[in-house]
């Protein structure tokens, strides 16, 4: 089954392109019994859900690692729909979301979100700040930064990927060193609108508010060929 929704008509060309070995997927969960790869937690029966598909260490095939939409988007980025298997399968506000994320960066209308980057208060008091080197304490605010797990640390990594915490003064001393985007504004970092206001000022003072936005990536002949006819 190719999971085409035959009620929407799609463009001539849709077939060959979902051909393709293409490195992600999206699709409606068919069940409630797949867990997201990225928090572990189930992914609700026909909510969208969206993979990183890697080889098989059982076949010769490729398999789907199933996230949550907003968990895959905080670790991955998507440089266009075309590489999306099922993308014009979806109905249409879904594929509006996810172009939105294709890039690297998340728009959210006025603002952009930083997909490497990330914000929250601490859950625990056992993380250590990359910087200093001390303990985060709960409940205090902390920055991470996506990047790659070594070998010792990929039984716990999410998709091969770690998060390096930081207190957010020495995330801002650290900035520099670190690679990620050097124009990141707080604003622009991921879970910064879920901050106290409080919170969110002190990291605004700390690395500006009003990050300047990516340009608009232009259609592929491919994302075209994609888009159902409504």
């Amino acid at each position: 089954s190719s999971g085409i929704n035959a009620e929407w008509p799609l463009r001539p060309g849709i077939l060959s392109c979902m051909s393709q070995d293409l490195p992600f997927s999206a699709e409606y969960a068919k069940s409630g019994r797949s867990s997201c790869k990225a928090c572990g937690s189930s992914i609700p029966k026909d909510h969208i859900r969206v993979a990183k598909m890697v080889q098989s260490p059982h076949f010769d095939g490729k398999v789907a690692l199933w996230n949550h939409f907003n968990c895959f988007f905080r670790k991955h980025s998507i440089k266009s729909t075309g590489d999306i298997k099922g993308f014009g399968t979806l109905r249409y506000e879904d594929q509006s979301k996810i172009k939105q994320k294709v890039g690297g960066v998340v728009s959210t209308g006025t603002d952009e979100v930083s997909v490497e980057v990330v914000t929250e208060y601490a859950k625990s008091g056992q993380a250590t700040c990359n910087g200093c080197f001390v303990k985060i304490a709960k409940a205090d605010v902390r920055i991470g930064v996506w990047v790659e797990a070594d070998a010792s640390q990929l039984a716990w990594a999410t998709n091969g990927k770690k998060l390096d915490w930081h207190h957010p003064g020495c995330f801002a001393e650290r900035k520099g060193e670190l690679d990620i985007d050097q124009n990141i504004t707080a604003d622009m970092i991921d879970g910064f609108k879920r901050l106290k206001v409080e919170d969110k000022a002190e990291l605004v003072l700390l690395l500006g508010k009003g990050g300047k936005k990516k340009k608009k990536e232009k259609s592929t002949d491919c994302d075209s060929a994609l888009i159902p006819l409504l």
